[in-house]
Parts: structure tokens; sequence; C-alpha cells
């Protein structure tokens, strides 16, 4: 286990760091040089230096810089950060490809026959939503904390396997207890790989320009990587499942059994590169590094060095020296100080509409609007339609948003999604229904890359109990869905996708510091009056 530590003991040079307005969880840095003085560097400073205060241009909404580049800016990000996140998306590819096929075949499973007929599909459901809902809120973050992301993803992987068996001796005595622990590993994996994601990504990114503000790093990148990837498995699945059943002359029965073991293979190709390949995020007390600024070397300004590495250092010191019950009972009182702050309370309809969009459409979607109006023998192609647009806007839009911020380009997903909602809703048989995967493809993975992107902006320093509490809240909404489904016409449900959508989207346009603009203002002003006096 890794040791974390707040400070940067040993090196010569001292600078201040106060809490910023200007980005949510972080701090900015007011970067001074004098010779004497409390908040100062003394980096070869001599008599009669004077005080500069670095200048802060123009900010965007979330209070990024968007103009003059950073020491980092143009160059490519770490390069064991990058490929860290491509082994690690290339085990969820594997695992999924598996898992997303095998979702859809239980549903053809359970029926007939006296052993068979005692397996409820519902309750197997029910079992997996309350142990994720359970273990998401409290072990998971300690989990992750403790014995770190690869272990998550090894357990929950192995769990994926275990449920391939019990489908292959599908009793009640196997598959809800499969049930049980793919519920408690869901939580895991979720948590680890948005702890992952932000702690790699926060590790690869520039901290501040050379004026001194903040800019945008990796973030949204690595995330559009992730989830690029993780789409793809609607690809590869639909495409491995079509290839078993179209070759198949045996019959279903057969099928369904060369389709297990087909799974089992990926998932244990999966823990094999998880076990390899997939490497812990740096420490946060190595993210201080020295960077070039023209012929003088000076400490990189890193933010996140002081607010995020302290407070993760507290977690991991507070997960090591408790017991189990007194770290659950922190991690419950910790998790429910986060949900009740602003940042997570105005993007909790949005997480609370992922949970919902996801539920339909790899329910409503595809039983309700493509299998009538194709058959249940061109599904496949459709999904696969949608996985590919899906992990293609997911690709462009995380790059995107680290340059230009992350509300643009998701009300424009929005917008896609809601309106191809509305067509189906009016006039369903007059869509052409690849334009239709296409478009909530689109639609969806803008949404779900930036919810997760912002989701890390917000709570860098708490990643794991934040990731905790999305897990919970989409979960809760899933069931939701999934539960009244059967009751609910689908317009109804369709009108209920796009307001959910639509009041997400508004909820994140509602400030949470109402004191930012005049933050901002004060340090333009400063900015423009410290540029005019050089």
């Amino acid at each position: 286990m890794n040791s974390f530590t707040d400070e940067r003991s040993g090196t010569a040079c001292h600078r201040e760091d106060e809490r910023s307005p200007l980005l949510p969880g972080a701090a900015a840095v007011h970067h001074t040089t004098s010779a004497t003085g409390p908040g100062v560097s003394d980096c070869g400073a001599g008599a009669g230096t004077t005080t500069s205060t670095a200048p802060q241009p123009a900010l965007d909404r979330d209070g990024h810089h968007v103009g003059t580049a950073g020491p980092n800016e143009g160059h490519p990000p770490h390069r064991s950060g990058l490929q860290s996140v491509l082994v690690f998306s290339l085990a969820f590819f594997l695992a999924f490809t598996a898992w997303h096929p095998l979702q859809n075949l239980e549903s053809t499973i359970f029926h007939g026959g006296s052993s068979l007929s005692a397996i409820s599909g519902t309750v197997a459901l029910g079992i997996t939503y309350g142990t994720n809902v359970f273990a998401a809120g409290t072990i998971a973050p300690i989990v992750v904390r403790r014995l770190g992301v690869k272990s998550c993803l090894l357990f929950q992987f192995t769990a994926f396997c275990l449920v391939v068996l019990a489908n292959v001796y599908p009793r009640v005595w196997t598959v809800y207890p499969a049930s049980v622990i793919a519920g408690a590993g869901s939580a895991l994996l979720w948590v680890a790989e948005g702890h992952f994601i932000t702690e790699v990504a926060l590790a690869d990114s520039p901290s501040v320009s050379r004026t001194g503000a903040p800019v945008r790093g990796v973030l949204g990148m690595y995330s559009g990587i992730f989830m690029g990837a993780f789409a793809l498995t609607q690809v590869a699945g639909n495409a491995l499942s079509s290839a078993v059943l179209l070759g198949c002359r045996n019959g279903p029965v057969s099928a369904n059994y060369i389709m297990f073991a087909l799974f089992g293979s990926l998932l244990v190709a999966a823990i094999v590169v998880t076990a390899v390949g997939v490497k812990s995020p740096r420490p946060r007390s190595s993210w201080s590094a020295v960077h070039k600024s023209g012929a003088e070397e000076v400490p990189a300004d890193d933010e996140r060095d002081t607010a995020h590495s302290s407070h993760h250092a507290q977690q991991i010191g507070a997960d090591a020296d408790e017991s189990w019950s007194k770290a659950i009972v922190r991690q419950i009182g910790e998790g429910a100080s986060t949900a009740m702050e602003l940042d997570f309370i105005f993007l909790a309809p949005m997480i609370f509409a992922n949970g919902m969009d996801g539920a339909f459409i790899f329910g409503d979607f595809t039983g309700q609007f493509l299998e009538p109006r194709v058959g249940e023998n061109r599904i496949g192609l459709n999904m696969s339609t949608f996985g590919a647009t899906n992990a293609i806007a997911a690709l462009i839009v995380g790059r995107l948003s680290d340059r230009i911020g992350r509300l643009i380009p998701l009300t424009f997903g929005t917008i896609v999604y809601c309106g191809t909602l509305t067509l189906i809703a009016l006039v369903p048989d007059q869509l052409n229904t690849y334009a239709a995967s296409a478009a909530v493809g689109v639609g969806n993975g803008i949404i779900f890359t930036l919810t997760y992107s912002l989701l890390s902006d917000r709570f860098a320093e708490k990643s794991a109990t934040a990731y905790g509490l999305k897990s919970i809240v989409e979960n809760i909404a899933s069931a939701g869905y999934f539960f009244m489904s059967q009751a609910v016409p689908l317009r109804t449900k369709l009108w209920l996708g796009v307001g959910l959508n639509m009041f997400g989207l508004l909820a994140l346009y509602i400030p949470t510091r109402p004191k930012d603009s005049a933050n901002r203002q004060v340090a333009h002003e400063a900015a423009t009056k410290s540029i005019n006096s050089h």
C-alpha cells in the first residue's frame, strides 16, 4: 500500500496555496517572488527582489483558463498515464464484451423445468441492485483505498466468471449467491474505475499556465478513452453472439453453451490483462515536478498537491489505522456529508437520469422500439450502430471538453438525446431504426462521458466516495425504471426520460458558488494591473 504525504519536505522552495474560489475542490496558486515575507518564494531570491503577482486572464464558467498555454500545454500527457488508461480500458473491454451479451442471454435461460421455474429473474436482479447500493455506500470506497484498484477489478471479473458458471448450471443455490457477489463486486468495480481515471488524469494534468491561471488537463480525454472502449463492447458482444447463433447448427441450447465458453475465455483474458498490465495510479506525493520556464527552473505550481493530496492522505491514514467497523461508520458519515454538498446536489439529477437512460436503452429501446420494427435478428445490428456512435462520440467529446469546457458539449448531447426520444414518442413508425440508434448512441455517449468528467472535476479530492454515491443514485434509478417498466406505457417513459435529462442539464447551469463571478473579476483586474505595470 502506498503511503501519501501532504507536505513537500526537504525542499528549499516555499509557496502559499490558498483555497480557490475558481475551481471546485482545488486551490488557486498565487505565485509570488520576494526576498522575504510569508507566502513567497525564496528560491534564488536576493535583496531588492520585487514582488510580482502572476496575472490571471479570462476563465470559462468552470474556472479554467482558456487562453495562454501553460508549461505543459502543447506537450503530450505523461506516457505511462496514457498507457495505464489504455490497458485499464482493454481489461474492461474484454470483460464487458462477455458480460453484456451474457445479461441478454440470461433472460432466455430461466424457463421450463422444475428446478428453473423456482428461479426469478426479478428477484436475482433485485438482489444484485440491493447489494450494489449497500456496498457502494459503505465498503466500496474503503476497499478501493485499502486494497487498491487492481484487487477490485480482479474480484469483479472473477465474480463474472461465477455468474457464467451459475448460468451453465442454473439453480437457486447457484444463481442467487452469484447475484450477491456480482452486486457487491459491481460497486467495487465502478468506484475503482472512477477513482483510477481521476487519479491518473490529475497526475498527468498541468496545473497552472505561465500566467498562473488553472488550465484543463487530460481528464476529459482519459474519460473519453475509457467510455469509448466501454461502448465498443456493445459492438463486439453483439457481433460475437450473432456469429455463434448463425454458425451453430445444433440448436439454441448448444449455441448457449458455446457462448458461455467464449464468455469465460474473455473473462479469463481480462483477469490476465488486469493482473499483468493494470498499474496503480502514481502517488499524489510524486505529483510535484520541475518544469522549464524559459531559462529558469521553477517548481510546478500544482494546486492539487495541497488540497487534494492532504485530504487523500487523511483518508488513507484513517483507513489504515481504523478497524473495518469504524472505517465503515466514518465512510457513511463522509458519504452523507458529500451528498449534501451543493456540487453533488446539482449533479445528482443528471446522474439519476443516466441510470434511467441505461435501463431504457438496454430494455425498452431494444424490446419495444427496435424489435417490433426490425425483428429479433436485426436488433444486434442496430445496437452495434448504437455502440459504434457511442464510442466515437465519447472519444471526440472527451478531448474537446478539456479545451472548451464540459457544459457546451453536454448541452449539445442532451439536445440530441432528448430530441431523439421525442421523435420516438411522436412518430416511431416513421423513423429509420439505424438513424435512431446512431442518434441515441451519440447523445448517450456525450452525456455519460461528461457526467463522469464533471464528477471528477468537482470531487477529485474524494473521488472514491463521490463515485460510490454515483453508483447508489444510478442503481436506484435503474432499479426504479425496471420495476415500473411493466406498468407504465412506453410513451410515458419516453417523456419521463426527456424531462429528467433536461432538468439535470438545467441544474448544472445553477452556480453552486455565488461569489465565483466576483472573485474572477477581481482576479482578472489584478492580472490586468500586473501586466500593465510590467
